[in-house]
């Protein structure tokens, strides 16, 4: 049994799989907590997935502090054009793997799951977020680093708006995601479940 768990291990299996076998052959649960420390080795850190409650609310956490790193950046009296550029870069990568993440497993995940009730909250909400991508390519398109530089006030003002409409976005999904996630989602299943492109 224990050439076994190192052999697999060493080849990189996935935690559940190996777990599953060796119920089927120990029939021990206390035996497996025991030895999952030994199954860990080898693992990536991507691919022990805390699940995809865990991962939302990362991208999540990680939007809030670059709005909040924007918005310390226009208190300045004056731009700063790298470090303006630097976090709006940042942004738009951040709502990227948001958007990904939302359209590509949780909403379609939610809405197999989640009663018609649940699900026409998850619909609307997936269906709002139209609204909140068309007003951001607007302001970037608006906004390039060129035309911050000469017209500071204005973006500093139209930065606000944009930025009191993401923080509003974030706090819906947190409200109506949130909770179905943790009523839905078990951890291992999530992990199985995501596509390689997302886990790797």
């Amino acid at each position: 049994m224990a050439r076994l768990i190192i052999l697999l291990a060493a080849t990189g299996s996935r935690f559940s799989q190996v777990t599953r076998m060796i119920r089927r052959r120990a029939g021990s649960c206390q035996r497996i907590v025991a030895l999952s420390p030994i199954l860990n080795v080898g693992l990536s850190s991507k691919r022990r997935r805390l699940g995809v409650r865990s991962e939302i609310e990362r991208i999540h956490d990680d939007l809030l502090a670059l709005i909040a790193e924007l918005e310390a950046l226009t208190e300045y009296e004056t731009p700063d054009r790298q470090a303006l550029a630097s976090v709006r870069w940042r942004l738009s990568r951040a709502s990227g793997r948001r958007l990904k993440l939302l359209e590509e497993i949780v909403y379609p995940w939610l809405l197999e799951r989640s009663s018609a009730a649940e699900a026409r909250t998850v619909s609307n909400l997936r269906e709002s977020n139209a609204g909140l991508l068309a007003a951001s390519r607007m302001h970037v398109a608006k906004w390039s680093v060129d035309k911050i530089m000469v017209d500071w006030a204005d973006y500093c003002q139209d930065s606000a708006a944009m930025r009191g409409v993401m923080r509003m976005r974030i706090g819906l999904e947190k409200a109506l995601l949130y909770p179905l996630l943790v009523k839905y989602a078990e951890v291992e299943e999530w992990g199985q479940g995501l596509p390689k492109r997302l886990a790797q």
